[in-house]
């Protein structure tokens, strides 16, 4: 009998040890992968998104002074984003593609921000080791064209989204305007968008001998006027 219950006993700690195992390995899901920006130099802009997958994305910028920081970003926590003084670190980031977009001169005037050229872009892998990604100073301008876009100071969203032909540009924060340098000229189709915010269609028409500008109201959802 006492070799009975010592069995018996064994098997339940046996079974109350692989249920503690499962509980401990479901209750920590998140992942562990990580991606180093490298060499963020100042006034630059970083979109960070994991291919077909638009709910995890990251978007970093850096003043001319300081480290950079976190604008924005979907899937992501503060403690998953690292900053020192000339790279960013992402943490906690599911295996897969990722695409690394970034921009340079990038400046911020009072109610407006600048934006050079459709800047560069890479893809990475990131898995179980550290992914690196340097980030170069982007060239290859095609030509000197400026787009300036404004949509107005008041009622207007203090985040927009700006997109040319379906490509994302960039993001202009607390800003009355955008002006984007260095696209292709000829004619662009411009998409301004913002939460809460009915997107605005824009087709224009760049040259690079005079600089284009557009006004647009942003209308709020809900609003028949």
């Amino acid at each position: 009998m006492w070799r009975r219950n010592v069995r018996v006993g064994g098997l339940l700690l046996a079974m109350i040890g692989l249920s503690s195992a499962g509980i401990s390995a479901d209750s920590d899901p998140r992942p562990s992968g990580s991606l180093t920006l490298m060499g963020f130099g100042p006034e630059y802009a970083v979109y960070v998104t994991r291919v077909g997958d638009a709910s995890l994305a990251a978007y970093m910028t850096r003043a001319e002074d300081g480290p950079a920081r976190l604008e924005w970003s979907v899937g992501l926590v503060a403690q998953d984003f690292l900053a020192e003084p000339r790279s960013v670190t992402l943490t906690s980031l599911p295996d897969g593609k990722y695409n690394v977009r970034w921009w340079n001169g990038q400046v911020r005037a009072v109610g407006k921000t600048l934006l050079s050229g459709v800047g560069a872009t890479r893809q990475v892998v990131v898995g179980e080791r550290p992914e690196h990604v340097t980030l170069e100073a982007p060239v290859g301008i095609a030509a000197p064209t400026r787009l300036n876009v404004v949509w107005g100071r008041v009622g207007a969203p203090d985040d927009v989204g700006v997109y040319v032909d379906d490509v994302y540009i960039g993001h202009a924060f607390h800003s009355a305007e955008l002006s984007v340098f260095g696209l292709r000229k000829g004619a662009r189709r411009v998409r301004i968008a913002a939460a809460g915010y009915r997107p605005v269609d824009l087709y224009v028409t760049l040259s690079t001998q005079v600089e284009t500008t557009r006004f647009v109201q942003m209308r709020r959802l809900g609003r028949e006027d």
